[in-house]
């Protein structure tokens, strides 16, 4: 089954990230010295996600993956 919105968070390059990361980084809401594995962290594990499964990722897992993963990193 095709999931638009996982095609949409796939295609999300690193520039794109960076720059929510640095406008985060600039209202105080995420650290400045971010380095480029946890940049792409998010969206490389929504995709090992997706073709582990091979099924459109549950509301949960993408939650545990911002939550819990994510934004403890990035967080200042």
């Amino acid at each position: 089954m095709f999931d638009p919105l996982a095609f949409q968070v796939l295609h999300i390059s690193a520039g794109v990230m960076t720059t929510i990361l640095k406008r985060a980084a600039d209202r105080g809401e995420a650290c400045s010295n971010i380095t480029p594995r946890v940049v792409t962290l998010s969206t490389d594990l929504f995709r090992n996600e997706l073709f582990g499964t091979r099924t459109p990722a549950a509301k949960r897992r993408l939650t545990e993956i911002v939550d819990d993963v994510f934004l403890p990193l990035v967080r200042p």
